[in-house]
């Protein structure tokens, strides 16, 4: 971000310029530092086409043009000392304080709010699963960790930005937030690279280990990746540390510094790291992953978990657009909106890439717990449906002076009689939903007595009788429990003995 004014000069006319409607435009261009009448001649009067005569229609023909005031900002920087700077954007403040301001903060903190509540809700989601697989943490939890911690110290600084001017055209923002504008940046750029080193070495470490071959290729360029993903990123780190000699001189534009151009060769050569470093990653473990003994469909959405980072690959490329677009921009609070913006989501990618491939344990969990949900109201709608049904049969087919009371209407009407020819005893009884329930009576009984036989052999003919018994279709799929022979019901004997 390339910024050149600073503190505000005094100017004891500067409030009179309010009431332009009664002041000629010579007037006021008497107000202007001199190094700013040939930036005014040449782009307002000559480029502009702006009237020469009405200082109301001037003050009109200046302000509702982006292009009139940005020509004139890149001449009057080339044009003014710094301290002639702040008067001009003195002037071009209260000049134009009538219309409307154009901003695009709203985009900045819509990324910025959503990149720290998402990334958070990840993060603990990642935690919270690999807690419950092994109750432990990992090395590539650590990296994630940090990563995530930096990521929304990024989100908070640009959105701190965003509320002092990044957004708005430079010619517009206050003077006196300049300074803290310039910090701000610096900060942002210096918590970039680490984010961006710790949010891939998390996904290494993980894929070190998964696949803990220590001696196959794959467990090799993971390694290798890993060091080399250190090294560049403290390079990198040095380099934007000290950018400028005094590194003061970044935000006090009152120090005459010299400075590497960070948008140039240093940024192009970052960028194209970044994209092949993203490809790398999304390309490793595939092959691997191929193999392992799981279906097909298992491995698929692996491979996409894996894929979203490729979304931070997009993201680069994107920014680097934007870094050729604007090399050297007069106007940095308004043209590096884009830049920032997507550096942001580059790096919330990454992280959320990270934090999406340990989440499995989380997500199995959650699709059983459904799936039990629905297989529980399945059963229950059945069987509401099957009772009614059974209801309804039972009152349609038995006479309407031997219809049960409504407790017994639970209870289906299929009868059964098993004759034992060894003990002389008949099998009588009801069949219950999916369950039987019998008891012996003697030939010449009509009614329900208790089996005084031992229990050895009443279970062996019990037996012969629900195998008899379970070749009928039964009226109702309702259940009952194993304990349902003791329940006492309503036995009706339909055969003569």
């Amino acid at each position: 971000m390339h910024v050149v004014r600073s503190v505000p000069c005094c100017n004891d006319n500067r409030s009179n310029i309010t009431s332009y409607g009664n002041m000629t435009v010579a007037t006021m261009l008497g107000m202007v530092p001199e190094c700013m009448m040939s930036c005014l001649t040449q782009n307002v009067f000559q480029d502009g086409v702006c009237p020469t005569t009405d200082a109301e229609a001037l003050s009109a023909c200046i302000c509702t043009s982006a292009t009139i005031q940005s020509r004139l900002a890149a001449c009057v920087q080339s044009s003014c000392q710094l301290s002639e700077q702040a008067g001009v954007s003195s002037f071009t403040a209260e000049l134009c304080k009538p219309y409307p301001m154009v901003t695009r903060a709203g985009e900045v903190k819509s990324v910025a709010i959503a990149t720290m509540v998402i990334s958070t809700i990840l993060l603990v989601l990642r935690l919270y699963s690999r807690w419950l697989k092994t109750s432990q943490f990992w090395l590539d939890d650590a990296f994630a960790i940090v990563a995530g911690v930096l990521l929304v110290s990024v989100a908070v600084v640009i959105l701190q930005m965003s509320l002092i001017g990044l957004g708005t055209h430079y010619w517009n923002v206050s003077a006196e937030n300049i300074v803290e504008l310039l910090k701000l940046y610096y900060v942002c750029q210096l918590t970039y690279i680490p984010v961006q080193v710790f949010s891939k070495v998390s996904i290494l470490a993980l894929f070190s280990r998964l696949f803990q071959d220590f001696n196959s290729t794959l467990h090799k360029v993971v390694r290798g990746m890993i060091y080399f993903m250190f090294i560049h990123g403290v390079v990198f780190l040095l380099v934007v540390i000290f950018q400028c000699s005094p590194i003061r001189s970044i935000w006090d534009k009152t120090i005459d510094g010299k400075c590497i151009p960070i948008k140039g060769a240093l940024g192009f050569s970052g960028a194209v790291l970044s994209i092949v470093e993203d490809f790398v990653i999304l390309l490793l473990p595939i092959h691997e992953i191929w193999k392992l003994q799981m279906t097909a469909k298992k491995k698929a959405g692996i491979i996409f978990l894996i894929s979203v980072g490729s979304f931070a690959s997009v993201s680069s490329i994107i920014r680097l657009v934007f870094v050729f677009q604007n090399p050297n921009s007069n106007d940095s609070t308004w043209d590096d909106v884009d830049i920032i913006k997507w550096s942001l989501i580059e790096v919330f990618s990454a992280c959320a890439c990270g934090n999406l491939l340990p989440l499995r344990p989380l997500v199995d969990k959650v699709m059983h717990s459904a799936r039990f949900m629905f297989s529980w109201y399945s059963d229950w709608s059945r069987k509401s449906s099957g009772t009614a049904s059974a209801d309804l049969n039972n009152s349609q087919l038995q006479p309407r002076h031997n219809q049960p009371s409504k407790k017994s209407n639970l209870i289906s009407t299929l009868n059964f009689t098993h004759t034992d020819p060894e003990l002389g005893h008949n099998w009588t009884g009801s069949r219950l939903g999916s369950s039987t329930i019998c008891q012996s009576i003697k030939p010449d009984e009509r009614h329900i007595v208790e089996d005084s036989r031992p229990r050895s052999t009443r279970r062996s003919s019990e037996t012969s009788a629900i195998e008899l018994t379970q070749s009928m279709p039964a009226r109702s799929e309702s259940r009952t429990s194993a304990g349902s022979e003791r329940e006492l019901v309503s036995i009706r004997e339909y055969t003569k003995h």
